[in-house]
Order: C-alpha cells, then structure tokens, then sequence
C-alpha cells in the first residue's frame, strides 16, 4: 500500500514545487498589451440580409417590397479613419432580381483606442441595373464594425442606393476580413 502512495506523494510535491517557482518569477508583473486590429490594408467584406426596394415607374416596375438582399465589397484602408471600397449587392424580391455596383468612400470613427469597435459611413456613385436597363444613382450607407480577431470583423450596416424614381436597400450582417 505504500508502494502505491510514495509516487503520488512525490508526483505531488513536484508539482508544488514547480508552481511555488513559477510564482516567485517576474511573470506575475506581466501585463498583456490589448489587441491591435486592422488599421491599414486591403480587406474583402460578404454581408447578407433583407432587402427594401421602392420603385416608382423604373425598369417597367412600380411597387414596394422587401426580400432577400446580399452584398460583396472590397477595398483598401489607408488608416484608421478613411478606406476606399467597390461593391456589388443583389436585391431578390419576388420573381425580380436588381443589381448594384459602386464605388464608395468610407469614413471610420474607432469607438475604442484598439480599433476593434468602430462606427462607419459611406457614400459614391452607384449604378443599379436590371432587365438590361441602367440609371446612375447615389450610394449611402451607415454601420458597425466588431473585432472578432486581429483580421476578422462582424459589421451590422444599412445601405441605399437611391436613383430617379426608386430606392434599392440593404440591412444586413456580414463579416469583413483585413489581409494586413
């Protein structure tokens, strides 16, 4: 019997030993520095959500309906306040489908002094197409940024595009990632 309790009693102390040293070492001063997210660089961001068109006579279409609307951009940061983006959304409602490129400049307002909260705004010139007709509209969109990781954020927005006659929405979630 005890054979069997001097290797744990030794396995045991052992143990006490090794964290008595570890507590009299200079990590216990150690303080983690908080997280650094993307600043600067490009970044590809995927959102998907409900759609919120309002046509008025436009594309041979008059009404008002929401659907299922998706969203794909890509752009490039130049720093913590200011990016450059374009962007491609689809608007699903019923049997029509719409269509939207742009080109927006995006301002950043970091809510936190490690940039992994931030608010956003955005504004361009837009092109919303369907049926192979086109109208030059204006794009404007506000959001939210979360840093999930140092590349990776969760973004709430909403975005119009809005053209003579008609307002093509986007409310939706979507993730961005940051190559830096």
């Amino acid at each position: 019997m005890l054979k069997k309790i001097i290797p744990w009693v030794l396995i045991l102390s052992l143990c006490g030993i090794c964290q008595i040293g570890l507590a009299t070492n200079d990590n216990l001063n150690y303080q983690p520095q908080p997280q650094a997210y993307a600043t600067k660089g490009i970044y590809a961001e995927a959102n998907a959500g409900v759609s919120f068109v309002h046509i008025n006579d436009v594309f041979g279409f008059s009404f008002t309906e929401t659907g299922f609307g998706g969203n794909a951009n890509v752009g490039y940061q130049f720093n913590r306040y200011f990016a450059l983006e374009g962007g491609y959304t689809g608007f699903y409602i019923d049997s029509s489908y719409f269509n939207a490129v742009d080109a927006a400049i995006k301002g950043i307002l970091p809510l936190d002094s490690n940039n992994r909260v931030k608010l956003f705004a955005k504004v361009g010139p837009s092109f919303v197409f369907a049926n192979g007709d086109g109208l030059i509209g204006i794009l404007g969109g506000l959001g939210i940024g979360i840093g999930l990781s140092q590349n990776l954020d969760l973004n709430l927005q909403f975005q119009d595009n809005l053209i003579p006659g008609a307002s093509f929405g986007l409310g939706s979630v979507g993730l961005t990632y940051h190559f830096a």
